[in-house]
């Protein structure tokens, strides 16, 4: 346990270093677990902690339904979830892949609808844009590489109880 190194990356690639082994244990939200769902990742344990959502927004005069003709354009950071998402609606989903200013896009005209996170939604009323749909909720995760869990699993089942002890104090990994 004193070998232990952290490394601190953003948000979304921590899915990714979990997943191909550089790092063993992660914490990552449900929009990056869900976004890159990696077979290689076990999604272990809801720490209850940065919440908030994954929403449709529009701008508030272009409110509609969602159907768009079975197509609409949409400015997201989280193309697979969103093009799953309309497709279970019977919409092709075209994507415009932005980083970050996602509720930019409306405002320059690319497009009238973004899947962003939301929070308290400031954001969004700043934009002249609002919610209309939910995509889902989002929490923040601790993640387990599966080969590591297996090879080291004394080593991290340790961490894994300091983790929990911190946070509800009780083990939840026992032997």
């Amino acid at each position: 346990m004193k070998d232990i190194d952290y490394i601190k990356v953003r948000s979304f690639d921590v899915a990714t270093f979990v997943a191909l082994g550089a790092a063993q244990i992660g914490v990552a939200g449900d929009d990056v677990i869900n976004e890159f769902n990696y077979e290689e990742i076990y999604n272990f344990y809801d720490l209850k902690i940065g919440g908030c959502r994954l929403s449709v927004a529009k701008i508030k005069e272009k409110k509609k339904s969602l159907n768009n003709h079975g197509h609409i354009i949409v400015a997201t950071k989280y193309k697979n979830i969103t093009t799953n998402y309309f497709a279970k609606k019977g919409i092709r989903a075209e994507c415009i892949k932005l980083n970050g200013a996602v509720e930019l896009a409306p405002k320059l005209k690319i497009c009238s609808t973004i899947v962003d996170l939301v929070s308290t939604g400031k954001t969004l009323k700043e934009n002249n844009l609002e919610e209309s749909n939910l995509v889902m909720q989002v929490t923040s995760k601790l993640i387990i590489n599966k080969i590591a869990f297996k090879l080291m699993n004394d080593d991290i089942r340790k961490i894994l109880n300091k983790f929990k002890k911190v946070l509800n104090g009780e083990n939840f990994i026992r032997k």
